[in-house]
């Protein structure tokens, strides 16, 4: 509210209040009081007559009490006029203070606004710096573990190298061990072969005695391709050596193996100069009685034990490669069997197939010593085998007599042997009634 409606509020209140007090102490004229004397009348110049008028008659005289009453009630009213101006001028006042303290309190929380902002400010700033120090402080974390894992995989890789070379070395100083008592042995077998002269008779079988000598090659476990090219190679060896002395390929337990690596065991039989005599000592079976059966001369005890059976096929793929597949171990299982079949007297391998399933419904046909001599299996029975042997003087390592095989747990959780990868095309034929071999 500005200044001078202000004043004129406060003129007008203080109007309104001085009235009453002034028409009370006015003189009321009484009815009784005195005239004053009349002055003389002045002697006017004579003015022209007017026309005379109805005169108004006076108002008959107010009564003292409602005259009193009136001004009492004027009185009443100038002082609610003036109690309305004063409640006025001071709704007028608190409205100017209230409009004050709004405009202050506006003012204040517009400050506390800005400095809030200006705090969040603050704090959004302490906060990102925050956030980047922990995030600098987590990235030189993860670099300085990296960098010790890298160190620690580092110090691992060297030791493991270190091992690992240390590993090589002694086997390669067993090796070189080994082969200086076996050189330190050839030349003491060699020099008691030259002192007593032994000799190696043509026919090594007399009254159900067998002579076996040093001229001996181990055939054991499953025939695979590395156990083929040892037997091959030892073959070979002491064809060099003497190619009339007979050569004896001894089968202590054997389940059978590769198709193609049997083959090439038979194929090197049939090329050797030397005769070759397989003897079966305990069993042997697939692939294994295979080339008893068609070894020119072969040998079992009674109690050994002889197997045949139809190749298993472990061919992937779909419908028309499985098929090719069947076809294709056929071909060799003819080519292996139809030879055995010829000596048993029968016409050809399907028709020694159909003896298999003649036996049973697994075609498997398994028979003692006397019953494989009957069957043509194997030629001579005997009953003892007697060593002659030195020394083996074939050059060899110390694990050419037995291939290691590993173990793994088929999808039943079966520990079973596992056979070495297969060459393209070749099958497993092996007497295996309990599932002990497998592949992967």
């Amino acid at each position: 509210m500005n200044l001078p409606l202000h004043s004129t509020l406060c003129a007008l209140a203080l109007a309104a209040f001085a009235s009453p007090l002034l028409a009370q102490s006015a003189p009321t004229p009484a009815a009784d009081s005195p005239k004053p004397a009349e002055e003389p009348a002045k002697t006017a110049p004579a003015q022209p007559e007017q026309p005379k008028t109805a005169e108004r008659p006076a108002p008959p005289a107010e009564p003292e009490e409602k005259r009193a009453a009136r001004l009492k009630i004027d009185r009443i009213a100038m002082e609610k006029a003036r109690l309305d101006l004063s409640l006025e001028i001071a709704a007028l006042k608190a409205r100017r203070e209230r409009s004050a303290d709004d405009a202050e309190r506006s003012r204040l929380e517009t400050e506390a606004a800005l400095r809030s902002a200006k705090l969040a400010l603050e704090f959004a700033d302490a906060d990102e710096a925050k956030a980047d120090a922990e995030r600098t402080a987590a990235i030189a974390s993860l670099k300085s573990t990296l960098a010790s894992f890298e160190s620690s995989v580092r110090a691992r890789e060297l030791e493991t190298d270190l091992k690992i070379a240390k590993l090589e070395l002694d086997n390669a100083l067993g090796r070189l061990t080994a082969q200086a008592a076996r050189h330190r042995r050839e030349k003491e077998a060699a020099t008691i072969v030259a002192r007593e002269k032994l000799d190696y008779p043509a026919n090594p079988l007399a009254d159900g005695v067998l002579t076996l000598s040093d001229r001996r090659i181990p055939l054991n476990g499953p025939i695979t391709d590395p156990l083929a090219r040892r037997i091959i190679d030892r073959l070979a060896f002491f064809n060099l050596r003497d190619p009339k002395a007979p050569v004896f390929i001894v089968i202590d337990n054997s389940p059978g193996g590769s198709l193609m690596a049997a083959y090439q065991v038979i194929q090197a039989i049939r090329s050797s100069k030397a005769p070759v005599h397989v003897v079966v000592k305990g069993n042997a079976g697939g692939v294994a009685a295979a080339i008893v059966a068609q070894a020119p001369h072969s040998y079992a005890f009674a109690s050994s034990l002889l197997s045949h059976e139809q190749p298993e096929l472990t061919a992937r793929g779909n419908t028309t490669s499985v098929r090719e597949r069947q076809e294709q171990t056929l071909v060799f299982f003819r080519r292996l069997y139809t030879p055995v079949a010829i000596k048993m007297g029968l016409t050809d391998a399907d028709a020694f197939l159909k003896k298999l399933y003649e036996n049973n419904s697994d075609a498997q046909w398994n028979e003692f010593g006397e019953n494989s001599v009957k069957l043509k299996w194997v030629d001579h029975l005997i009953t003892r085998a007697h060593e002659t042997s030195i020394d083996d003087l074939a050059p060899r390592t110390p694990s050419d007599d037995a291939v290691e095989f590993r173990t793994f747990k088929d999808a039943s959780g079966k520990t079973r042997i596992e056979l070495p990868p297969l060459s393209p095309g070749d099958s497993w034929l092996l007497h295996d009634p309990q599932g002990v071999y497998g592949t992967r």
